[in-house]
């Protein structure tokens, strides 16, 4: 393992990325360095920056003192993973992302990740890091694509209205792969977003973010994050292949007050769990609820909420609902429990969806091997902390506070 310093010009990370070897470390010192296009990593490198902390808290602080203003039009940093490459995991970690990114341009964005169609490559790993595009809408942090195991903790993202921050578009161009093997819940293949911190300091009009967009087959795992006016969203538009499964938990959203929020969740496709998660804040024009829903007028629809594996003949897939439960709010004018808002027509409650107040001792998954009834299994959550963290020596990060853009304390 080598490490390789850089001055911090573009310039300069790119030619170290150029010779770094799978596990060698790239080092960019403290300060501000105005990059104008972006680099790309060939290689499972750890690429950082200088002088940090790493969090024990919810997000990042913004004082990290690396700092990449980025003005170009494509990927800040793009990384190419490798697979099977033991131990040695693509990490980005420690360094604060800045710039006007272009609305609605999904290829303009800080961070890209991609790999081979495969499941099998080590975890990526993004964590300790700001990510800030200001208030300009529809903006783009970071696009996953084609990759299996990858997590993202302790970083903080703002950005302005109807952006979509966290792109886990699995495998994009109409690819239906994501459709046609097994979903194991509660392990490491999905990618996880933990302990992260999204806002947007752009109230009104209404257009608030979207923390993750899971599309195309994806895998995504969202738990112990806080939302503040940002939702999650598993994309389902007809005539596209949606999101294939979900897990999120324990997750805090909060309202500020007079916003126009209509959605903790807006589930347009694929199956998958939701539990425990908290509203807070208000009071809120809008009423947010939990959405389950489609947007293909097909019935049933070939990828829309409660479908599992696809099967030729079979349009919407082994039977694999959505199941929530234990999903509370102490929103100022609200009831305790989120309610979940009138699905379309083609989604029905205890068909498409389930509701409970606890857990429920069983759930069925469309499997490849399973009966048209799908595969009933207990569901058990992956390990937390993902295993990947690296947190302060010697502490838990349970006693560490900061106060975050509005001023509210924030802790695991």
């Amino acid at each position: 393992m080598a490490t390789l310093t850089t001055d911090g010009s573009q310039a300069d990370v790119q030619a170290k990325l150029n010779l770094a070897a799978d596990g060698d470390i790239v080092v960019l010192p403290a300060g501000t360095f105005n990059w104008t296009s972006g680099v790309t990593s060939n290689t499972n490198c750890i690429i950082t920056g200088s002088g940090y902390t790493l969090s024990g808290s919810v997000g990042a602080p913004s004082s990290l003192p690396t700092v990449i203003n980025f003005t170009g039009t494509t990927s800040c940093i793009f990384a190419n993973l490798k697979t099977t490459i033991v131990g040695k995991n693509w990490r980005l970690t420690g360094i604060k992302f800045i710039g006007t990114l272009a609305a609605g341009n999904s290829n303009n964005y800080f961070v890209g990740i991609v790999t081979a169609t495969t499941k099998t490559n080590d975890p990526f790993h993004i964590d300790n890091c700001v990510f800030d595009s200001g208030t300009t809408a529809q903006n783009i942090h970071i696009v996953i694509g084609y990759v299996g195991p990858g997590l993202i903790d302790h970083c903080t993202f703002n950005a302005g209205p109807a952006s979509e921050i966290i792109h886990n578009v699995g495998y994009p161009g109409g690819d239906t792969t994501g459709w046609n093997d097994d979903v194991t819940p509660g392990t490491i293949n999905a990618t996880y977003v933990e302990n992260c911190y999204f806002y947007s300091t752009v109230i009104n009009p209404g257009g608030y973010p979207t923390a993750l967009m899971g599309a195309d087959g994806s895998r995504s795992v969202v738990r112990y994050c806080t939302m503040y006016f940002c939702q999650v969203d598993q994309h389902g538009t007809a005539g596209q292949v949606g999101s294939r499964w979900f897990e999120l938990y324990n997750n805090t959203f909060i309202f500020p007050s007079g916003c126009n929020s209509s959605s903790y969740f807006a589930i347009r496709a694929g199956s998958g769990v939701i539990y425990n998660n908290s509203g807070q804040g208000g009071p809120n024009s809008g009423h947010a609820a939990i959405g389950v829903f489609s947007d293909d007028t097909a019935t049933p629809p070939p990828y829309g909420p409660g479908a599992g594996i696809f099967v030729s003949g079979s349009p919407n897939g082994i039977h694999s609902p959505v199941y929530l439960w234990n999903n509370t709010q102490t929103v100022s004018g609200e009831p305790p429990t989120i309610a979940i808002s009138a699905p379309s027509a083609n989604v029905t409650s205890g068909v498409n969806f389930f509701t409970s107040p606890t857990q429920p001792g069983t759930i069925t998954v469309g499997q490849t091997a399973a009966t048209a009834n799908g595969t009933s299994l207990s569901y058990v959550p992956y390990t937390y902390p993902h295993p990947l963290v690296v947190l302060p020596t010697g502490g838990t990060g349970s006693s560490q506070l900061f106060t975050d853009a509005f001023g509210l304390y924030r802790s695991l």
